[in-house]
């Protein structure tokens, strides 16, 4: 997201996901909405529920 700065990479958040297992948590992410497609394959391999925020920006 341009306004939040550079962002981390999907393989670096779904291997640290691996973490939030351990301890009953969630993986919440906050993309534009135009790369959902791109990221799918790698959000379903997420061992915990995932939640994409959309912070009140819709579009």
């Amino acid at each position: 997201m341009r306004h939040l700065g550079e962002s981390i990479p999907i393989d670096d958040i779904i291997a640290f996901s691996g973490r939030l297992a351990g301890i009953g948590w969630h993986l919440q992410l906050h993309f534009e909405s135009s790369f959902v497609h791109d990221l799918a394959p790698a959000l379903l391999r997420s061992p915990v529920p995932v939640v994409i925020d959309h912070m009140a920006r819709v579009d």
